[in-house]
């Protein structure tokens, strides 16, 4: 968009957003123009079900989404203290560490499993 007129984020009745500022803290809902408000949520009974539907739908994805980013981070950090940990110490520890790490990330893989086909 070359030039906005207007910008609005997390701007609804009941926003979700998951934007956070450089301190690491929410970005709280906001707009930018002053335009009249038209109610977003359908109120007609078989409207709001289909909007109900469709929200049960993306909390689903959402949740997804974000079990599989606490995988993929699971998973870098068992690689970095494998990396970290494992060079530090005397042999009888670093293969104690390398079955607890093993251990791990066989249980990180099954939950990956799970995640993928919806369990």
């Amino acid at each position: 968009m070359r030039e906005p007129v207007a910008v609005r984020y997390a701007w609804s009745g009941y926003p979700t957003g998951n934007a956070v500022g450089h301190d690491l803290l929410p970005v709280p809902p906001f707009r930018t123009d002053d335009w009249p408000l038209v109610a977003d949520t359908p109120f007609e009974p078989q409207a709001r079900k289909a909007w109900d539907e469709e929200m049960k739908r993306l909390r689903a994805a959402a949740a997804r989404a974000s079990d599989a980013r606490e995988l993929r981070e699971a998973r870098a950090l068992i690689a970095r203290l494998t990396r970290e940990l494992g060079e530090q110490l005397p042999d009888p520890e670093r293969t104690a560490l390398a079955k607890q790490v093993a251990d791990a990330s066989a249980a990180l893989e099954r939950l990956g499993e799970a995640l993928e086909h919806g369990k």
